[in-house]
């Protein structure tokens, strides 16, 4: 029989968190919508990106990758966690993470009364040549541990853009089979992570998220 990938196992013990979420009756946490203007850039082209390469458990402190909120530190329950603060719908009003990776973000989309769309982005440094690895749920985070939420209208989308604007990998993320981001960047400087969802202009959407950016 052959053994099965990081990545192979990833997607399985993803799968099986959340299904045990879904059968369990969990909903969205309701948030007050957003009261802002409208996002300059509400979807990002697909642009090629490889999956990310967790290990089953990287620091070796008992706790697989996939729960562990900061996989790469034995010591560190949980990596610098950055929320979000509107209005942070394009990169100009990004809020800033001030750091590299590992980090730790949060936040909801939701339908606005001026507009249908929300973005949320983040700026964040990296060096050239760094692999870093993006990975979203639906969900918040409560004592130091990620709390899925179940929706069945959440296909969150995460974007990375380099400081021009342009996206340098980007891909629509399935968080019921826990699919993540993975990319080399491509020079130093600063980047942005944006997160998004082509449903929410279609209806009532009000969905929190949390983002684990890592290296890979």
């Amino acid at each position: 029989m052959s053994r099965r990938s990081p990545w192979q196992s990833l997607f399985i013990v993803l799968a099986a968190l959340w299904i045990g979420a879904c059968s369990s009756g969990n909903d969205c946490v309701s948030r007050e919508a957003h009261r802002k203007l409208p996002t300059d850039a509400p979807q990002q082209p697909d642009v090629t990106a490889v999956a990310p390469q967790f290990g089953a458990d990287s620091d070796r402190d008992g706790v697989p990758d996939v729960f562990d909120l900061a996989p790469q530190d034995a010591a560190s329950a949980l990596p610098p966690l950055v929320a979000e603060t509107e209005f942070n719908n394009n990169i100009i009003d990004a809020n800033a993470v001030g750091r590299s990776a590992p980090f730790l973000l949060s936040g909801s989309l939701a339908n606005g009364t001026s507009y249908r769309v929300d973005s949320d982005y983040f700026s964040f440094t990296a060096t050239a040549g760094a692999r870093i690895a993006v990975v979203v749920f639906a969900g918040t985070v409560e004592k130091g541990a990620l709390v899925p939420v179940s929706s069945a209208i959440a296909t969150p989308r995460a974007t990375v853009l380099d400081d021009t604007g342009a996206p340098v990998a980007g891909r629509t993320i399935s968080t019921r089979s826990g699919e993540g981001l993975g990319l080399v960047m491509p020079k130093a400087g600063t980047y942005y992570v944006e997160i998004s969802d082509v449903r929410i202009a279609e209806e009532e959407y009000d969905v929190p998220w949390v983002a684990l950016v890592l290296p890979d």
